[in-house]
């Protein structure tokens, strides 16, 4: 019998919060579901966290490499069976009940509709749980809705079917932090819609990591660096498309400009704004990021 939903975790030095996660995944998956779990060079290895978990659902899949979690995700993904992919963070844990209530709804979406996520509960480390709403509004999100409110995190209780992350060529390999915006701006390109579910289907932890064995989020220890690179990747790979989204483009400008200033580093700021289009938006940000650098560079002369 194929399996009606495929889930992927992939891991890399989780140990305490990867049995966790698989754990509250199994607790609600049908039994003709699976989870799929990738271990990408985790140190010990994923087997030994999982050991006692002899569940035939669980399959656990070494990565040989490339890795990286858009690499790591998208050889999981080949190890798939069924048509519907739903994600977990390995520092994450899914809310009871939440794949049924995926198929569910599915069934009755449009066949465009192809993807979705929804709310989440934020877990404090005193155990208290607060929901974290999207502000996307609820139901069936295209083009008359505003992009920012289709880009959704791999982490958000995110599902898609295996034909659209097929056809839209999987995560790119070439981008490791904010993989999951550019993912989301290239599904929008491609014309299909997504299902915001403001009912939470994860519990996100927020660090530190829930134990001394395991590893910090990559999304929240990336460097200033990383996090501008990434964002002006998106900008410039989805030139031509986002030209017709000004609101969003200039969002993701801000955050190049933000992140430039918080790593003070300008170095080739100036052939990235020559290169992007349009001219409006370099003539917006360029002047005020170059004083707002110098700024925060003399505050931290100051301060030393």
């Amino acid at each position: 019998m194929s399996p009606r939903v495929s889930f992927v975790i992939t891991t890399k030095n989780r140990p305490k919060g990867l049995r966790a996660a698989v754990a509250s995944v199994l607790s609600s998956l049908p039994q003709d579901g699976e989870v799929i779990v990738v271990d990408d060079a985790s140190q010990p290895p994923a087997a030994d966290a999982l050991a006692d978990m002899n569940d035939p659902r669980v399959m656990l899949h070494v990565n040989p490499g490339p890795h990286g979690p858009s690499a790591a995700r998208n050889f999981g993904v080949r190890q798939t069976r069924a048509p519907l992919l739903m994600f977990l963070d390995d520092d994450d844990m899914l809310v009871e009940g939440y794949p049924l209530r995926v198929l569910d709804r599915i069934s009755s979406l449009p066949k465009d509709c192809t993807f979705g996520f929804s709310a989440s509960f934020h877990r404090e480390q005193d155990g208290s749980q607060t929901k974290f709403a999207p502000v996307s509004p609820e139901g069936i999100l295209g083009n008359e809705t505003p992009l920012k409110f289709r880009s959704a995190g791999l982490g958000m209780g995110f599902w898609i079917t295996r034909a659209a992350f097929d056809d839209a060529g999987g995560l790119d390999e070439d981008i490791d932090v904010n993989e999951d915006t550019e993912f989301s701006a290239r599904l929008a390109a491609s014309g299909y819609r997504c299902y915001c579910d403001q009912t939470p289907g994860v519990i996100l932890t927020h660090d530190p990591v829930r134990s001394t064995s395991d590893q910090s989020s990559i999304t929240k220890s990336a460097t200033a660096r990383a996090r501008f690179l990434g964002f002006e990747y998106i900008l410039t790979k989805h030139q031509d498309f986002l030209r017709k989204h000004s609101k969003y483009r200039r969002k993701i400008f801000t955050r190049v400009v933000k992140y430039r200033v918080r790593a003070g580093d300008m170095s080739n700021y100036l052939r990235f704004c020559a290169q992007h289009r349009p001219v409006s938006d370099v003539a917006i940000y360029l002047i005020p990021s170059v004083l707002w650098l110098g700024l925060s560079k003399l505050l931290r002369r100051k301060r030393q």
